[in-house]
């Protein structure tokens, strides 16, 4: 689970009669994520209120109650959102999406288990958390499915309000989004994975994004993925390798750093970390 301050995730109304949430009323994003329609700051609750210091607190918590700052692909998480502010508002309202890389929906939200809380998907597939009412906690939880392998590091984006309960957009006050970050685990690639030198040869090692793979005792068919340590494949293929016959992996991402490299042959299954520099 992961403990992260962000300048508030989600959003409140920017009307008293939107209340039960942008995205069910309107679908209308205002988490300031990229493709978003802004925040409830720039359409509405333009003047400063009277609850500074607005904030969110994001938890994201695996199936053993710890916090996590990775995902492993296709594992169930507990997202809690916390709306704090300076002052005593009369209550908390908020908006999130999660985003992948290419900022498309990702995962998929299950349930909802506190009270004023909804999940609204609207028609361009995004999918958010938000208010449905306003919430005297300021607590929103709700279950995450994570993406399949390969997707790489998501995004949570989001904003936060405190509100006065007055009916106007008057004297709220409202948090700009702070992404979070939450990476794929390399550890659901790797964790089972053999290292066999008398398998393979994987050299040179180091090396500058370009590398040979030899066997060593025998032809072999292979399935070859080559992930980075925010567990995205940036590399894969299917070869035959000839006994001792080296062939070449080019990577596109060469970014210095460690790398694995995942061979499968059959029922057997090889990783070898590679530094890149």
């Amino acid at each position: 689970m992961i403990s992260v301050l962000l300048g508030a995730i989600g959003v409140l109304l920017c009307l008293q009669s939107a209340s039960g949430g942008r995205a069910a009323n309107n679908e209308m994003d205002r988490t300031n994520s990229p493709g978003s329609t802004g925040t409830c700051g720039i359409y509405c609750h333009g003047s400063a209120g009277l609850y500074p210091n607005t904030q969110l607190n994001v938890v994201i918590e695996d199936a053993n109650g710890s916090v996590v700052t990775a995902y492993v692909p296709g594992q169930v998480y507990t997202l809690e959102f916390e709306v704090t502010s300076d002052g005593s508002p009369f209550g908390y309202g908020m908006q999130a999406v999660i985003l992948d890389s290419l900022n498309m929906n990702t995962g998929d939200m299950l349930a909802v288990s506190t009270s004023e809380t909804q999940l609204t998907r609207i028609s361009n597939g995004r999918e958010f958390i938000e208010h449905q009412g306003i919430s005297n906690t300021g607590i929103f939880r709700t279950t995450w499915m994570a993406p399949p392998v390969g997707t790489g590091a998501v995004t949570i984006y989001g904003m936060g309000m405190a509100v006065n309960g007055s009916g106007t957009t008057q004297g709220d006050d409202f948090a700009a989004a702070i992404p979070v970050v939450l990476l794929e685990s390399i550890t659901n690639h790797t964790q089972n994975l053999q290292v066999d030198q008398s398998l393979y040869d994987v050299f040179p090692n180091p090396n500058q994004g370009a590398f040979y793979i030899k066997a060593t005792k025998m032809e072999q068919d292979c399935f070859i993925q080559v992930f980075n340590l925010a567990g995205q494949i940036i590399y894969q293929e299917s070869v035959t390798l000839a006994k001792n016959e080296a062939h070449q992996i080019k990577l596109n991402e060469n970014i210095p750093g460690v790398y694995w490299v995942k061979i499968e042959q059959g029922a057997s299954t090889q990783g070898y970390p590679i530094r890149v520099y």
